[in-house]
């Protein structure tokens, strides 16, 4: 997925919708909440618009610097000579560790927390 360059298209991509409340924006504390984001169990939380181009920018820096180490590492290996079915296994492999490993996490986490109840 994508992140959108323009803050308009960004806005979109993450659901975000405005908010006419009076709350301030709990993410900083300083501004009043503009929009709200779409959070567990169908409820929205507040966000101001400044918090908002924050995320954004820190997104698309997100995506750019995976897409460079990512980028770079599969030119490598196609420089070298690998198949792309090799590579493609081996992004998959990976992907299927983290995921993997996270719900070994959550279900401990999960476990904690019916214990402590």
């Amino acid at each position: 997925m994508r992140i959108p360059t323009r803050f308009e298209d960004y806005l979109a991509h993450m659901n975000a919708r405005p908010f006419e409340g009076q709350e301030e924006c709990p993410t900083c504390g300083e501004h009043p909440a503009t929009h709200t984001l779409p959070a567990a169990r169908r409820h929205r939380v507040p966000i101001c618009h400044r918090c908002l181009h924050n995320f954004h920018g820190s997104d698309i820096a997100e995506e750019r610097m995976v897409s460079a180490l990512l980028g770079g590492a599969v030119r490598a290996a196609l420089e070298a000579g690998v198949h792309t079915e090799l590579i493609r296994a081996a992004v998959n492999d990976a992907l299927d560790e983290a995921v993997r490993s996270e719900a070994e996490y959550y279900g401990r986490a999960a476990a904690v927390h019916e214990r402590a109840a």
